[in-house]
């Protein structure tokens, strides 16, 4: 397996599950749109969701989605809602030269460290899922021509989403 992969960070703690179930489908959303693309992606919540997989302690959380973070060719973080979990994992990518794209919907603000953040390479504000897929596809093809070859560790091929197949 010679693919890289996308890790997909977003909020997922501080909300109603109203909420946090429409987030974990745009997240998904964007899975899919990566996938077209031709990269594998991990999307967290999928593994770790605080209530999907509430048996996980906070250090469980953080070792893997540290591992999958550090090893990814790129990390995509939806952050139009602001949350600490995204933030981090920002600051994580960058501490390992990892190429950060920030996802933002057009009329929300981002904290100025977020955007100042030196691993981020590009923001794309959106204003419907159709403007956000041409605008990410636009960019991961871009990318996906410089990339560097990031494979998906063994450890973490277990944890892809179903439809990514290696």
């Amino acid at each position: 397996m010679d693919d890289p992969y996308v890790y997909i960070s977003g909020a997922l703690t501080v909300m109603d599950e109203a909420l946090r179930r429409r987030l974990r489908e745009r997240y998904e959303a964007i899975g899919v749109m990566v996938a077209k693309k031709g990269f594998g992606y991990y999307c967290p919540h999928e593994h770790s969701d605080p209530t999907m997989a509430a048996e996980l302690t906070p250090q469980d959380v953080d070792e893997i989605d540290r591992m999958a973070v550090t090893r990814s060719a790129l990390v995509i973080a939806e952050v139009s809602l602001p949350s600490h979990g995204p933030g981090i994992e920002i600051e994580m990518a960058n501490k390992s030269s990892r190429p950060v794209m920030l996802l933002v919907e057009k009329g929300k603000r981002v904290s100025r460290l977020v955007l100042g953040n030196p691993a981020v390479i590009a923001t794309i504000q959106y204003t419907t899922t159709e403007d956000l897929e041409f605008k990410l596809g636009v960019e991961l093809v871009a990318l996906r021509e410089r990339v560097h070859k990031s494979p998906i560790p063994n450890v973490l091929k277990a944890r892809l989403h179903p439809a990514f197949k290696p």
